[in-house]
């Protein structure tokens, strides 16, 4: 029996990647062998169970059954049950950190460590949306349809940790679409940061400083650029004497909780959900009655996260957010002009730390655009300066 393989070829930006698997010729009965003992063990245990849990119970029921099967394989017919084949077929490459499907029929494709962007031989079939779709809806407690078309979710397996980020009609015109970043499987710590080049020492050291003394930061740059990732290896500078507070709609903040027994999470609904500005508007004005020392705003996003997450910092509360932004001034423009907000708000803000992306060959390179430092003149707002670091 031929053991699980993905074969790469070697290719240029959005040239074709073949991800070839070698199965059992009997591996459609199998299948549908393995997956109708599932959903009588399901209805029998009446227990819901998230991704992960999903896959190890029908990995624990392939094992009963084909004693033989080796590792590789008993993972890829746990996924195949649940409809995600597809999605095992290229993560399984360890050197693949992002999957896009942009119209159903397409073929995926994939940002791949070494080769950069490429298109693959995996076609964004209908029957995987519909897994997708169930999946993240059922792990999620939300629902993807016309009213509330956009549902993001964390996947945790075996490997990589998962974010799927989903569109359907009228948000996504030309039909379903969806992206899927794997986050690292350790947390980078700012050290690995340092060493990769994505932040200076002297910049690290400042950052560092600026958490301990519970400042208010905003790390804003495009997708991709790493904003999360800093804002990790900054949460891990935190003090594990604090009372520390997140609030994602994707689980993102990674570091061994294990090292912060104050460490509280609270889920929010993706934008586009009917119940996501009253859930994080309500969430956040219950922060003023946990008493925390610092809170993780998660990603701002649209005009209703920006008014409440600047009037709970305008409240008193202390913490660290992240926002899409590609210069400083488009997004001060942005927050003034589209969202509406004051200099009062404003001022709320300590620093700001723009990260930026880079794209050469195909391949990305990550590293901070600035850090800027909020500029009073007695006690008025009057902007921000980049700090000269």
């Amino acid at each position: 029996m031929d053991i699980l393989s993905s074969e790469l070829q070697k290719a240029e930006p959005l040239d074709i990647l073949n991800f070839n698997l070698k199965l059992p010729g009997n591996w459609d009965e199998r299948v549908v062998v393995t997956r109708s003992k599932y959903m009588a063990q399901k209805r029998s245990e009446m227990n819901p169970r998230n991704l992960s849990e999903t896959l190890e119970s029908i990995i624990q029921i392939i094992r009963l059954e084909i004693q033989e099967l080796p590792d590789s394989l008993c993972e890829a017919l746990a996924w195949n049950t649940v409809g995600l084949f597809e999605l095992f077929t290229l993560l399984s490459d360890q050197e693949v950190n992002e999957i896009l499907g942009s119209e159903l029929g397409l073929p995926l494709v994939v940002t791949h460590r070494k080769y950069g962007r490429c298109s693959t031989n995996v076609i964004f079939s209908k029957e995987l949306w519909n897994a997708m779709k169930l999946r993240a809806e059922f792990d999620t407690g939300e629902s993807l349809n016309p009213t509330s078309p956009a549902l993001k979710a964390g996947f945790e397996t075996k490997i990589g940790s998962i974010r799927l980020s989903m569109q359907a009609p009228p948000l996504s015109i030309d039909g379903p679409a969806f992206s899927i970043r794997r986050l690292p499987v350790t947390t980078i710590d700012m050290q690995r940061l340092i060493q990769d080049k994505q932040i200076s020492e002297k910049q690290a050291a400042y950052l560092t400083q600026m958490v301990k003394e519970r400042a208010n930061i905003v790390i804003a740059g495009e997708p991709g650029s790493g904003k999360t990732t800093l804002a990790n290896a900054l949460l891990m500078q935190t003090n594990p004497a604090w009372r520390l507070i997140v609030i994602e709609d994707a689980k993102e903040v990674r570091f061994n909780s294990e090292n912060f027994p104050l460490l509280t999470r609270f889920s929010m609904p993706a934008v586009g959900s009917e119940k996501r500005y009253s859930r994080r508007t309500s969430e956040i004005a219950r922060l003023l009655h946990r008493s925390p020392d610092y809170v993780f705003l998660g990603e701002i996003q649209n005009k209703e996260d920006t008014t409440a997450s600047m009037e709970a910092l305008a409240a008193g509360i202390r913490g660290m957010a992240t926002t899409h932004a590609h210069d400083l001034k488009g997004l001060l423009a942005r927050w003034e002009l589209s969202h509406g907000l004051s200099h009062d708000l404003l001022r709320v803000i300590d620093t700001i730390v723009l990260t930026k992306r880079e794209i050469r060959g195909g391949k990305s390179y990550l590293g901070l655009l600035g850090i800027y430092q909020l500029v009073l003149n007695d006690g008025e707002f009057t902007g921000f300066t980049q700090v000269d670091i």
